[in-house]
């Protein structure tokens, strides 16, 4: 449900609002293209989705397994 979840940031974030999404690292598999089972994947979409977006400033933290988190403009 990741890239869903990012639409619906998207549409219920006022300007300031801030979406986190953990696990973007997804065990060190969102990097590595190689990588294709469905989970990776869809967390690869989500990732890209934020990073592409212009109403979107993003940061990947380096906690847990990879906490992305964007705010929009």
């Amino acid at each position: 449900d990741y890239p869903e979840s990012v639409e619906e940031a998207l549409r219920l974030l006022g300007h300031g609002g801030v979406n986190a999404m953990a696990n973007a690292s997804w065990h060190d598999r969102t990097a590595d293209e190689s990588n294709i089972d469905a989970e990776t994947e869809a967390i690869r979409k989500a990732l890209n989705a934020v990073r592409d977006n212009e109403d979107l400033i993003s940061s990947l933290l380096p906690v847990g397994d990879g906490l992305l988190v964007a705010v929009k403009r």
